[in-house]
């Protein structure tokens, strides 16, 4: 509570600054109507992705939390349907665009619930806290605009020097090979907090649980790359 309330102001600042960068660069490049309604949507959508990030990670903090699952299954069927629906009347792409924003805020709600009941979560504005907490975590926030910057360069600039066909082709093929990740997020919400608890107990524990945790990613990720190859 003593720093959510903060990050949330600062996040919505940064947002209306990234779309007015954003309107500039279409505006600049040229893009059509179609193109920048997409733009703004999923950039609204992604608004309530990082704050489900946050919610998650608090929530997850707590330990066990009975909600998140069915939460993120309910979520997943909106927008499952919003693209059957989409596809359906031949909305256009704005459709799948507003799908994901429609599962993605819905989420928020559900989750902005569960850290209500579970953690007493209230909205706030304590400037000295969201400083402190800002300035601790200033490496990890660091740290994840590289890797997103990174990750996006190829495409950004793809669709500034080729045709919108080669994005797509492009953006296809990334997502295939994506699949070979689906375990990542075992490394973040699993596999982090296992081996920090054996390296609190001893050197041998943290060397037993790294060995065994690499073994089961091994065996999983290999035959997952192979198959997408």
């Amino acid at each position: 509570s003593d720093f959510l309330g903060g990050t949330l102001v600062l996040r919505a600042m940064l947002s209306v600054a990234i779309f007015g960068v954003m309107a500039i660069v279409m505006h600049a490049t040229s893009r059509s109507p179609e193109v920048m309604q997409l733009v703004y949507l999923f950039g609204i959508a992604q608004f309530f992705v990082s704050v489900n990030g946050t919610l998650s990670a608090l929530l997850h903090a707590q330990g066990r939390v009975d909600g998140m699952s069915a939460l993120a299954v309910a979520t997943k069927l909106v927008w499952a349907a919003g693209v059957g629906a989409a596809i359906l009347v031949r909305s256009g792409l704005w459709g799948f665009a507003a799908a994901f924003l429609a599962s993605e805020s819905i989420k928020t709600v559900g989750l902005f619930a569960l850290s209500r009941r579970h953690l007493g979560v209230v909205l706030r504005v304590d400037r000295v806290a969201t400083k402190a907490m800002i300035l601790s975590s200033l490496p990890y926030f660091l740290n994840g605009c590289a890797i997103t910057a990174y990750n996006k360069l190829d495409v950004t600039l793809l669709g500034v020097l080729g045709t919108s066909r080669e994005v797509g082709w492009y953006v296809a093929a990334s997502s295939i090979t994506g699949l070979t990740l689906l375990i990542t997020p075992l490394i973040d919400w699993v596999l982090t907090p296992v081996l920090a608890r054996g390296a609190a107990r001893s050197r041998e524990d943290l060397t037993a649980r790294v060995g065994q945790s690499t073994e089961l990613i091994l065996a999983i990720s290999i035959p997952a790359s192979l198959f997408v190859g």
